[in-house]
């Protein structure tokens, strides 16, 4: 039995362009999950030096609270000279806290602005998977039904999908921000 494998030349040059559309979105893919991964990464380290700092900051604001209760106690409890110098000890104390609180908000409101400028890059590495995942399984579906309108339409969502990677790598300001909102 001559089972006949030849392939029509129109269907080979369809399943050519299906193999190096795949393989060049795969690439793009690729490329794409490493920087994502790089910029997760960084996402989690600055949530964790925002959460210390603020921490930090609370604790700091508590201590300079503490310090002034104790002045007031014994504020209240004597007006001697031990007292004035252990109230004095307590302002010089205060005034090291009162400095440190701004520079410790600042700091955290800083690892903050780092965490959501790393989330928007990070949103665009998503959607850019997913739109190249969709070209891909496009692609695949072509080489089964050889129907070219379904090529197209694979390419268009590759180049989409495409167009957010150059876009996260280059950080370019493409975010449809409210695909972001439906999907998160």
């Amino acid at each position: 039995m001559d089972v006949d494998v030849s392939v029509e030349s129109g269907e080979r040059r369809l399943n050519q362009w299906v193999g190096l559309t795949v393989l060049i979105l795969s690439v793009i893919m690729g490329m794409a999950k490493i920087k994502d991964d790089n910029i997760v990464q960084a996402m989690q380290q600055a949530k964790m030096q925002a959460l210390d700092t603020w921490n930090e900051y609370q604790s700091t604001r508590l201590k300079r609270h503490q310090l002034e209760n104790t002045d007031l106690l014994i504020s209240a409890l004597s007006s001697a000279a031990p007292a004035q110098q252990a109230r004095a000890t307590l302002a010089s104390q205060m005034a090291h806290y009162d400095k440190e609180v701004p520079q410790l908000r600042q700091t955290a409101q800083a690892q903050d602005a780092l965490y959501d400028k790393l989330n928007y890059r990070d949103d665009q590495f998503d959607l850019a998977d997913a739109l190249l995942s969709i070209a891909i399984a496009m692609a695949g579906v072509t080489a089964l039904t050889h129907l070219r309108w379904l090529m197209a339409v694979s390419w268009v969502f590759g180049a989409t999908g495409t167009a957010f990677v150059v876009a996260a790598f280059a950080g370019l300001p493409l975010h449809p921000d409210w695909i972001i909102a439906v999907l998160t």
